[in-house]
């Protein structure tokens, strides 16, 4: 009776000592904080206190790689500061659709920004393009360089987020416009047949067929300055393409542009006559300049009472009422429209400067900002 008494108190000792230890651990467990810096930790993703919508740190690709930009995991955000082609035009991470940040944002309507490229940061070098969230900012040449000539254009990036770009274009001879701009989607082509190029889109929004727009809006606040008052603009463009860009067999549509501002005399100097050439877009009326067929179907429509000039601008932008134009006069509800486009044209002659403090796109009641700041 003895031995076995000692026995029963040895065992019930030894359990109350490993119900100590187990409780210790289990306490010290949880005294770990799962959220650093508003940001749910490793492993913690069931936790209560994590944030809701943003994932476990490491999953947003906060770490920019330095200019690689191609290896990036979230896209959108790797590329950055490299010199060359490498990482900054090229490259399927740093571009994807599918970002963290995207279309299917757990909050619902909103994707939310965080810019996780170095900033400041500038680059006058063709292929070296920044990418911000869902937007990719494009040092576009194409018009000096159809002759070779790469002119005095750069792009940057502020420390308060927002971006931009200047130039100052020589007289090249060359009487196509570079666009400096911001790309919200992939070009018509679908390839990266040229430096500034990128053959992924940067959004998970676009492309998307006419037909599923039910609705669609750009946002806009702009600051900007012209040097000498000859051969630019400040338009938004999209593109429509027959197939999806970059298939085999999809051919580019339609051009179509919206000019808010324009220099003096811009050619066509007065509106097409004898069409339906306006429509409103809820806040302004725009006027049809051009109805043209050259290698594709080429619009442009200004905004009326223009140009707007500078110092700055902050206009709401319909894109939908341009689309239902579309429609109307001949578009087909199953031509592709690959990306929005915000910039300047700009030609032989002329130079400045243009700062975007906000840009935003809605579609489809997803919106997408590209300003972290604001």
């Amino acid at each position: 009776m003895k031995e076995s008494t000692i026995i029963v108190t040895c065992l019930a000792a030894l359990a109350g000592a490993l119900a100590t230890a187990c409780g210790d651990e289990s306490n010290s467990e949880s005294s770990v904080s799962c959220v650093e810096d508003g940001q749910c930790q490793p492993g913690c993703a069931a936790d209560p206190d994590c944030p809701t919508g943003t994932g476990a740190s490491g999953g947003t690709g906060g770490a920019q790689s330095g200019g690689t930009g191609g290896d990036s995991p979230t896209g959108g955000t790797g590329n950055a500061q490299g010199g060359g082609s490498g990482g900054a035009s090229g490259g399927s991470g740093a571009t994807g659709g599918s970002s963290a940040s995207g279309g299917s944002s757990a909050s619902g309507g909103s994707s939310g920004c965080t810019d996780a490229m170095t900033a400041p940061a500038d680059s006058c070098t063709l292929g070296v393009n920044y990418d911000i969230c869902e937007y990719r900012i494009l040092n576009n040449q194409w018009g000096s360089m159809e002759g070779g000539v790469s002119i005095d254009q750069c792009i940057f990036v502020n420390a308060d987020g927002t971006y931009g770009w200047n130039w100052n274009r020589s007289m090249t001879g060359q009487q196509n416009p570079n666009y400096p701009e911001v790309e919200f989607g992939i070009n018509p082509w679908g390839q990266a047949e040229e430096l500034w190029e990128v053959a992924e889109s940067s959004t998970s929004a676009l492309p998307i067929q006419l037909g599923d727009i039910d609705s669609a809006t750009m946002t806009l606040g702009v600051d900007w300055s012209i040097g000498s008052n000859v051969g630019w603009n400040l338009a938004f463009e999209m593109w429509l393409v027959d197939g999806f860009p970059g298939d085999s067999g999809s051919t580019v549509n339609t051009e179509c542009m919206a000019f808010f501002g324009w220099n003096n005399d811009y050619w066509p100097t007065s509106p097409v006559e004898g069409v339906s050439g306006s429509f409103n877009d809820g806040s302004n009326n725009y006027t049809l300049y051009q109805d043209t067929m050259w290698d594709w179907r080429y619009i442009q429509f200004r905004i009326a009472n223009g140009p707007r000039t500078p110092p700055s601008l902050d206009i709401t932008f319909n894109i939908k009422a341009y689309v239902d134009w579309l429609l109307s006069h001949g578009a087909s509800p199953n031509l592709w429209l690959s990306r929005f486009e915000i910039g300047n044209e700009v030609y032989d002659g002329s130079s400045g400067q243009t700062t975007i403090r906000r840009l935003t796109y809605e579609v489809n009641g997803q919106t997408y900002a590209s300003v972290p700041a604001l």
